[in-house]
């Protein structure tokens, strides 16, 4: 029974670390569908063969990834 005993602070920490995980997922998921809505630009700039929409929108993208698997990552920590 030792797991279960807690302090005050561990506790504190670990809905703090919650609280940063869900934060992350969901500029994360902002993130995701900007880059979404911005990939309608996409086909339209590579046949006019400028990279700009598509370089944006991939950066953008991948931005949203790493920011969910961040989030995800916390919130696992925190459930152990």
């Amino acid at each position: 029974m030792a797991e279960f005993q807690r302090t005050q602070s561990e506790v504190d920490m670990s809905v703090d670390s919650g609280h940063t995980g869900g934060i992350a997922l969901m500029v994360g998921a902002v993130f995701l569908g900007m880059a979404g809505a911005l990939s309608i630009f996409n086909f339209a700039a590579l046949r006019d063969g400028d990279m700009f929409w598509p370089t944006y929108s991939t950066i953008v993208g991948l931005i949203g990834v790493v920011c969910v698997a961040y989030g995800l990552l916390i919130r696992g920590r925190m459930s152990r």
